[in-house]
């Protein structure tokens, strides 16, 4: 039985002390990365590994969204809770009572949506609190992303499915077969992002009509967590490790990975293409 994202012992023994990052978000205006830890740590990357700590203390961070505000909103696998956590570390809690939480997408309205992996479903969580069951019935929901129309796009861990469920609950497979996918971020034409932890690790583009497309494997990228689109504006192309824990792949993605070895660093560094 597979299990979710955060919980895998294989990453354990390869990170050794490092803690896990497990999502991360870009502020695309400011240049930096915001990231969460398996430790319950919410910490600021900059591009040159400059590590700043946010807040502390949060039960199992999984997933992570940034409002209007520039507030943070963390799913808390571990208490079911869902969170806001401001620039300065100020932690309120929004909801409780969530089953197993791991991501979360804020919708046009302010709303949070947020996958909740061992119940099946996705809920919406308003902002005083309020949880809406949206759909039930998925198998493992883990990643989340909303789309230009408003649609939730989910992937499934169990089924290795990806899936779009419409604001009124309807459920249609996009693709299927995508091996453990973990996350999902969507590109600036509308395809579909996903990072896959099982057999060839990497990533992989997912069009709209389900045409499935490797961008990146093993030995490249091992076990990538998470995934986000970065600013088209980055000159820089190629890989790069800012800090021991966060590879970033430019100029459209960003990942939370490991990368096997220092030596595989140095050696995608010779193929960057500037």
């Amino acid at each position: 039985m597979k299990k979710l994202r955060i919980f895998i012992p294989i990453l354990l023994t390869i990170v050794l002390a490092l803690s896990i990052i497990v999502n991360i978000s870009a502020q695309k205006s400011a240049g930096y990365y915001i990231v969460i830890e398996w430790n319950g740590e919410l910490s600021k990357v900059t591009p040159d590994g400059t590590v700043t700590l946010i807040a502390s203390g949060l039960s199992g961070p999984s997933g992570l969204a940034i409002d209007g505000s520039g507030n943070y909103i963390v799913t808390e696998a571990s208490s079911g809770e869902l969170s806001k956590v401001t620039p300065d570390g100020t932690v309120t809690l929004i909801a409780s009572g969530l089953s197993t939480p791991s991501s979360v997408a804020i919708d046009g309205f302010g709303n949070y949506i947020v996958t909740e992996y061992t119940s099946g479903e996705l809920s919406k969580v308003e902002p005083d609190g309020t949880v809406t069951l949206i759909t039930g019935g998925l198998s493992g929901p883990n990643g989340l992303a909303i789309d230009g129309s408003g649609n939730y796009i989910v992937t499934e861990w169990h089924s290795d499915e990806l899936s779009k469920v419409t604001p009124d609950g309807t459920v249609t497979l996009i693709a299927s077969g995508l091996s453990s996918p973990n996350s999902v971020a969507i590109d600036g034409s509308g395809n579909y992002i996903v990072p896959v932890v099982a057999g060839d690790y990497g990533l992989v583009k997912v069009t709209p009509d389900g045409t499935v497309t490797t961008i990146i494997h093993t030995p490249l990228i091992y076990y990538p967590i998470d995934v986000v689109i970065v600013p088209e504006t980055n000159p820089v192309g190629g890989i790069y490790a800012p800090t021991e824990k966060l590879i970033i792949l430019i100029p459209y993605i960003a990942l939370v990975g490991l990368i096997g070895a220092v030596s595989t660093i140095f050696a995608i560094r010779r193929w960057r293409k500037d």
